[in-house]
């Protein structure tokens, strides 16, 4: 396995989560993480192995990627109930690129 940053474990277990999810109900881990379906199924198909690969050669965190700043200030600059709401309905981006997996 490849070193084990901080960042690499975030990515680990956010790219783990949504997998869980997808192989749960593919359509709730769209829902949930705003990410295509392409996507979610090309992380499906991914081993344990290439995702620990995928985790570790990001030099961001794929999480922070999906929040911009002006939306994360906003969502901390309210109470919870409706950060919760702001979030759940702003338009998220494609947490990584298609040409990153496989």
């Amino acid at each position: 396995m490849a070193v084990d940053t901080e960042v690499a474990r975030v990515n680990r277990l956010y790219l783990n989560l949504v997998r869980d999810y997808a192989a749960q109900d593919p359509a709730l881990a769209v829902a949930k993480f705003g990410i295509p379906q392409s996507q979610v199924e090309a992380l499906c198909d991914l081993s344990a192995d290439a995702i620990d690969r995928l985790a570790a050669g990001c030099d961001r965190c794929l999480l922070a990627l999906s929040i911009s700043v002006s939306d994360l200030r906003s969502l901390l600059s309210v109470p919870p109930a409706v950060a919760s709401l702001m979030a759940a309905t702003r338009d998220a981006p494609a947490h990584f690129p298609r040409s990153r997996i496989g």
